[in-house]
Formats: C-alpha cells, structure tokens, sequence
C-alpha cells in the first residue's frame, strides 16, 4: 500500500508510487543493512540522509 497500489488509489501514479525520474521521492539512507541486524538492535541504525519530496533534507 505504501508504493504504486497507494499511489494508484489515490490517484497520483504519475506524481509518486514508483522509483522513476521526475517522480516524488521519499527515502532514508541508513547506516547498516537492517537486514543484517538483530531485531533488539534496529532502533540504533543510525540515518545518513534523508530525502522528501525528491529533495535531501538531513545528511548526518
């Protein structure tokens, strides 16, 4: 629900939903593979940068 299926609910699969050039962009960079990690130690990842809108907003 959070990528193209919420973007086409609502109506905006042209602004947003997928990773294509000109679209919207929402994102974290994290520090580690969060895949990697113990459950217990997911909370102390820490964010890189931060993008909103297609515009990074915080670099750590």
């Amino acid at each position: 629900m959070q990528t193209l299926h919420g973007a086409y609910a609502s109506f905006e699969e042209n602004l947003k939903g997928s990773i294509t050039r000109g679209k919207l962009a929402d994102l974290i960079v994290l520090g580690r593979d969060p895949l990697r990690e113990e459950p217990s130690t997911l909370v102390s990842i820490p964010i890189e940068r931060t993008m909103v809108g297609g515009r990074w907003v915080f670099e750590a």
